[in-house]
């Protein structure tokens, strides 16, 4: 039997802007774990809706991201940014 998409376990936010945010969420889809990254937007009624623009990706994707980032923070503390 096929495991059907479960919504999206919510891990953090961080703030883009004063109307826009990026959700960092892990998720499964059909049965694949999958780490969501994804903007929201506050709509007129002051409610997050989520845009179409984002990304998921599966774990073995995210994991090879990982060690990128690690490089990247550290540029950027070598830079004093």
């Amino acid at each position: 039997m096929t495991t059907l998409k479960r919504s999206p376990e919510l891990v953090g936010t961080i703030l883009k802007n004063r109307s826009e945010q990026v959700r960092v969420a892990f998720s499964d889809y059909y049965g694949e774990p999958r780490v969501d990254l994804r903007i929201y937007f506050l709509d007129g009624n002051d409610q997050w809706q989520p845009t179409k623009k984002g990304l998921s990706l599966p774990l073995p994707a995210f994991r090879q991201l990982q060690p990128r980032l690690d490089k990247l923070s550290r540029r950027l503390a070598d830079d004093h940014l």
